[in-house]
């Protein structure tokens, strides 16, 4: 459950991987890329949460590791749509 839940624009949660592929410093470019589509689309982030490198359950495409992260965001459900 969101910890930071507001009234008013429906509030959402992504939670995300990014393949172990890519260094540390790659990972934070696309977690500062996937935060300014949300931002330019009128979207406000409420909470960004990097979980770090961690096992995957289940190999995804060989990989075994990735970078988990969670935002939490507030945008209109039908700008969202279009994204």
């Amino acid at each position: 459950m969101s910890k930071t839940k507001r009234t008013g624009v429906p509030h959402y949660e992504l939670l995300y991987i990014i393949s172990n592929q890519y260094t540390e410093d790659e990972a934070r470019l696309i977690i500062a890329k996937v935060n300014d589509i949300i931002v330019k689309n009128g979207g406000k982030i409420t909470l960004s949460e990097e979980w770090g490198k961690k096992r995957l359950s289940y190999k995804i495409k060989n990989f075994s590791h990735g970078y988990y992260v969670l935002a939490e965001f507030d945008i209109e459900g039908k700008i969202l749509s279009n994204v």
